[in-house]
């Protein structure tokens, strides 16, 4: 899937109008620093002891607040803002004029430490951006962007665990993006924790439930943890949707053979060579799944000759031959053709050899086993 990339996000700045009513003479002298000096380090001053005076007074909160956020004190910020809103109980027209003035400031400093994160993030300063992203979050941790952009930052720095756990935050926040958790299952399936990837789609699934690609990531993480089963049932649900997919039926294919179920794995390979006629891999697979329904076959011929107690006519036990070597033929014919497309695997040419011998087809296998020894020399 394609690279997850940095989010540019950019608003208009509003504007703060807070109605203030009498004072203390430390907040009107905060104000004039404020407004005619622009000097918020001895705004803030004034401010924090007319808090002592006054310390439910949601306005000084607030002024506060953005004095603390013109600092990029953020944390400090958050805590005035938080004060504000709890000494705001009742819904009169004064405390929701002042609860949007709340809002609009967190959106402006959002806004603010957002866009100056993405210009460090181009500009390659990747830890002041991560600082950037992370104050964004302290302002309002309620955007996925933010998140999004500091996990991009976290996987530059290779905390890849912290990187997921970020994504995993913005899709909590945006569960229409349901790119972020295929993204995920990548960097958990390159990390090996295939676990992982799976609980990352199953988070897509609850969302979308049935989405046919979340399966098939299901399917692989499964395979990948050598659960079978439940392999084999997430390839098959998927190929319900997708029954021509010849990645599915491959992948389908050779489960069932290491499973022993050779009838089903060569039936999966078929159609997968109906549409990939020289697929070199595939058509080995079914020359090998001929090959072990045949060994099968000549090992229980060996078990009836060891056993006494098996009841079997030498005419069954002709019948039993007969079918060994059809399969073997059936194998041999498979794999030459494998070979003819020059696929590069020296056990095709071990089960090959085996095979001729099987038949009958001795100057054939030895051939084989000769050029092997010459090789190894």
């Amino acid at each position: 899937m394609s690279k997850i990339k940095i989010i540019k996000f950019f608003i208009l700045t509003a504007t703060l109008i807070l109605i203030f009513g009498c004072k203390s003479i430390e907040f009107q002298s905060a104000l004039i620093y404020i407004n005619q000096q622009d000097d918020w380090k001895k705004g803030i001053e004034l401010l924090e002891k007319a808090l002592k005076k006054d310390p439910t007074d949601p306005e000084i909160h607030i002024l506060l607040g953005q004095g603390y956020a013109m600092q990029e004190d953020y944390k400090k910020m958050d805590e005035a803002f938080n004060s504000a809103m709890s000494f705001m109980t009742d819904s009169n027209k004064t405390n929701k004029i002042l609860k949007e003035d709340i809002e609009y400031l967190r959106d402006d400093f959002w806004c603010y430490s957002f866009n100056k994160g993405v210009e460090n993030f181009e500009n390659n300063r990747i830890a002041d951006a991560g600082i950037d992203f992370s104050n964004c979050i302290i302002i309002g941790d309620k955007r996925a962007e933010a998140y999004i952009n500091l996990a991009l930052v976290e996987e530059k720095i290779n905390s890849v665990e912290s990187a997921i756990e970020h994504y995993e935050k913005a899709f909590q926040l945006d569960h229409k993006n349901i790119e972020l958790m295929f993204y995920v299952a990548d960097l958990q399936n390159n990390s090996k924790n295939y676990q992982k990837a799976i609980e990352a789609m199953d988070k897509v699934l609850s969302v979308e439930p049935g989405l046919v690609e979340a399966i098939t990531q299901k399917a692989i993480a499964y395979d990948y943890l050598g659960e079978t089963e439940k392999a084999i049932a997430a390839y098959q649900k998927a190929l319900l949707n997708l029954p021509d997919d010849t990645d599915l039926l491959f992948n389908l294919g050779r489960l069932y053979f290491f499973e022993g179920d050779y009838f089903e794995a060569i039936k999966n390979f078929q159609k997968v060579i109906t549409q990939k006629p020289d697929d070199a891999e595939t058509i080995a697979f079914i020359g090998d799944s001929y090959f072990s329904l045949g060994e099968d076959i000549m090992i229980e011929i060996q078990e009836f000759n060891e056993n006494d107690s098996i009841e079997i006519s030498q005419q069954e036990i002709e019948a039993y031959k007969n079918q060994a070597k059809e399969y073997f033929n059936e194998a041999i014919s498979n794999l030459e053709q494998a070979i003819e497309l020059e696929i590069d695997n020296p056990d095709v040419w071990n089960i090959l050899a085996i095979a001729y011998s099987n038949v009958g087809l001795d100057k054939k296998a030895k051939a084989i086993f000769k050029n092997e020894e010459s090789l190894k020399r």
